[in-house]
Formats: structure tokens, C-alpha cells, sequence
């Protein structure tokens, strides 16, 4: 939640894919990924009604960063 707090921040939601991706994967985001992560975040939006629909679509996409292998396991 707090990731996602600070990224809100930013108004360009691909400028925030790419910041989430620097501080939670240490890395650049290729962009593909970013295609797929803002396609990600606003189908999330879209299945979700009320007023938190924007910070629980950057909250789930945050937590999915967090429980992939790139942030779990070292090469």
C-alpha cells in the first residue's frame, strides 16, 4: 500500500510502472512490460467499482511485483 501511495505521486501511470519496477525489482522495465502492466491496472480498474478503484488496481499491481521471482530469487 505504501509503494503504491508513493507512486500516485506521478501522473503518468507508465512513468509509474517504471519507477514500481526500479524500486521493487532494482531493474528497468522493458516495454512490453509496461504495456502489459498499465493493460494490467486498468482491467483491474474496470472490475472493481467505488472510489478506491485506482489505488487497489496500483496496490494489486505492487503486490504482484512482490511475489514474482524476480523480486524472490537472485540470479
Amino acid at each position: 500500500k505504501t509503494i503504491a501511495e508513493q507512486l500516485a505521486k506521478q501522473s503518468d501511470p507508465k512513468q509509474r510502472v517504471a519507477t514500481a519496477y526500479t524500486r521493487i525489482l532494482n531493474r528497468d522495465a522493458a516495454p512490453e512490460e509496461i504495456t502489459a502492466a498499465v493493460k494490467y491496472i486498468e482491467g483491474f480498474k474496470q472490475r472493481t467499482t467505488g472510489a478506491q478503484a485506482e489505488a487497489l488496481a496500483w496496490q494489486s499491481f505492487c503486490r504482484v511485483l512482490l511475489s514474482s521471482n524476480g523480486f524472490l530469487y537472485l540470479d
